[in-house]
């Protein structure tokens, strides 16, 4: 596997990792698009692609595919053509998979092999034609959403199922509510909704009991046999992980652990970063809990992190900054508090190296101008009070449980972050990600409220005017969007901000 490669949508195919992952694997992929191949390819050396039914999604593959990934791939038209002893074969498409003799497809299949089936559908037969060539160990994997999934947990058993529903929490109100009715009808065995779109997992012998998966592996390394595992991919960018959550058990007690696997060189840094930040965060006053580092290693090239698992909660998200946040904020300013001048600060850094790869040619004017506020020696020569910051801290990555705070997903952390970067994330990504947008000038209002309020429980001088432009612009730079020109536009308006 090259960490090199560029990167893809890994939602799709996340119950990747669920299957063997070795050095010279053999792979068939009987239908698929093109995320779903280029996402296998990543992990395996080589790749069989059977299109025998040409369609609008599988016309211009081999067109499609990453350039770096196209040497992995071998397409066919026939199943003739095809190798034998694959070591995984996955019927891509759906429940149109029919095409495909059942037989013939196992007898491409090693002894020990997996048989996969995209999109189970609620037809009995399915399950008749695995039994009928000697599957019998299936696994049942639900896959939400059903559009592009970016969750996958198994239907049985009923109780692990049910705990899936509260792993990912979505950030707008309506998939919350759908979510919540499809945790509803599950509780009473109503479960069609969940199998139509799933992934079947089918072997000769139990996918637990193999020795070559990163379950298995992790059962040796933790000395716990793991039972149960949901997976969860909430990223296509670079730096993603896949993210697992584990039961394991241990002399009959079971715990519930965090997985997080990365395929990419982007990935593995995050996973170090976050490690870092749980290392140091270890034993901190923050009024709020973080899980402890349990593991760092490597399986298979793939960088591994593993994390106790913060208490799961149905609760909603709570789209307000409260006092307990800013409190939990005020405590982690504490953390490396160190004088900066703002031009040897990571965040002036980054926009220097934007700015000198001309990635701001095009931006709108007012982004233009904070830009050239901003890069001047004047504005460089300020001193800033820098701290250990979450770096992505938003309502999606914090539960909340009697007014306590759990705090997780901190490969963003650094320990010498600009102040009031975690306070706007929250604020700004709420409200421009989730919404509803109250506009240019109450964002304004409600960040000067804040931060005010963050400076003082801080004991920091309230710098925000000259912080303001930086943050806004590493925002733009990660998610460029009208809502942050808007508010840009709100900041140069006011009177004690100087534009060239």
């Amino acid at each position: 596997m090259s960490s090199n490669l560029q990167s893809g949508d890994e939602r799709w195919a996340s119950w990747k990792i669920l299957l063997p992952l070795f050095k010279g694997a053999k792979i068939l992929v009987a239908g698929g698009d093109v995320w779903l191949i280029n996402s296998l390819a990543r992990s395996y050396e080589t790749i069989d692609c059977l299109f025998n039914n040409y369609n609008e999604r599988n016309v211009d593959i081999k067109k499609s595919v990453d350039p770096h990934l196209k040497s992995r791939i071998r397409s066919f038209t026939a199943i003739e053509q095809c190798a034998h002893h694959y070591d995984v074969i996955i019927l891509a498409d759906g429940q149109k998979t029919t095409q495909y003799s059942f037989q013939h497809i196992a007898s491409l299949l090693k002894k020990d092999g997996l048989l996969i089936h995209i999109g189970i559908s609620n037809k009995p037969l399915r399950n008749d034609w695995f039994r009928r060539i000697g599957y019998h160990n299936s696994q049942y994997y639900a896959a939400l959403p059903a559009s592009a999934p970016r969750i996958f947990f198994p239907l049985y058993p009923k109780r692990f199922r049910q705990k899936c529903f509260s792993f990912h929490s979505p950030g707008s109100r309506k998939a919350r509510l759908g979510l919540k009715l499809l945790e509803v009808m599950s509780r009473f065995g109503l479960i069609a909704l969940l199998r139509q779109h799933g992934v079947i997992v089918a072997g000769q012998e139990e996918l637990k009991d193999r020795k070559d998966t990163l379950c298995s592996w992790l059962g040796e390394v933790l000395s716990q046999k793991i039972e149960n595992v949901a997976i969860y991919c909430g990223s296509d960018l670079a730096r993603r992980k896949i993210t697992l959550l584990a039961e394991a058990q241990n002399q009959g007690r079971v715990t519930v652990l965090v997985v997080k696997i990365a395929d990419t060189s982007e990935g593995a840094a995050a996973i170090r970063q976050e490690s870092e930040a749980l290392q140091a965060l270890e034993g901190a006053r923050l009024f709020c809990e973080v899980p402890r580092l349990l593991l760092e290693d490597t399986w298979e090239g793939h960088a591994v992190q593993v994390q106790s698992a913060l208490p799961l909660s149905t609760g909603p998200q709570i789209p307000e900054l409260t006092v307990n946040h800013l409190k939990l904020l005020a405590a982690l300013s504490r953390m490396h508090r160190q004088k900066i001048l703002f031009r040897e600060t990571p965040a002036w850094k980054t926009i220097e190296m934007a700015w000198k790869a001309n990635e701001f040619e095009k931006w709108p004017s007012p982004s233009q101008n904070l830009l050239d506020n901003l890069l001047s020696e004047e504005t460089g020569n300020v001193q800033l009070v820098c701290h250990h910051i979450h770096g992505d801290f938003a309502p999606w990555n914090i539960r909340v449980k009697k007014d306590k705070l759990y705090v997780f997903d901190w490969e963003e952390s650094i320990p010498n972050g600009l102040p009031f970067s975690d306070a706007f994330h929250f604020i700004y990504r709420q409200a421009s990600l989730v919404g509803p947008w109250p506009g240019g000038e109450v964002m304004w209002e409600l960040l000067e409220k804040k931060f005010s309020q963050l400076a003082e429980m801080a004991e920091y001088p309230s710098m925000y005017e000259n912080i303001l432009p930086a943050l806004m612009i590493l925002e733009y730079l990660k998610r460029p969007h009208p809502h942050l020109i808007e508010l840009m536009s709100v900041l140069l308006s006011k009177p004690n901000v100087q534009t060239s």
